[in-house]
């Protein structure tokens, strides 16, 4: 299960790899409306050229769009799908705050024992 969606130019894409009850969240640089990976003088030089994913950019004006699409997607794969188990990481410090929050929020709603480990990653159990 996958989405796409663009917030301030920027493509991100969400997903939930049933299998292995991941989500997974990044930018798509290639779809994006500008060069959201820009690389540094010297790996230019190099011959360096810009991924075509990236996991991290904190400098989004609108983080709560973003959010409310992630929230949303992780509620519908949730509900479609109903495991037992899933996982999901922050990728940043600065991000491991609102990860916990979210995490605690859905673990409640849906009645999963939640276990943070690594200090990054939320794993999810079904309690009955």
């Amino acid at each position: 299960m996958i989405e796409r969606f663009k917030v301030e130019g920027v493509a991100y894409v969400v997903s939930y790899d049933e299998v292995r009850s991941i989500f997974t969240f990044y930018i798509d640089v290639l779809n994006s409306d500008y060069n959201v990976a820009p690389l540094s003088r010297e790996a230019r030089m190099w011959g360096d050229v810009s991924p075509d994913t990236v996991w991290t950019k904190t400098d989004v004006k609108d983080v709560f769009k973003i959010k409310h699409h992630i929230v949303e997607f992780i509620d519908h794969a949730l509900r479609r799908f109903e495991p037992h188990y899933f996982r999901f990481s922050a990728n940043e410090a600065i991000k491991v705050p609102v990860y916990r929050r979210i995490a605690a929020k859905l673990a409640k709603k849906y009645g999963y024992a939640l276990y943070e480990h690594e200090g990054y990653v939320f794993d999810f159990y079904r309690e009955n």
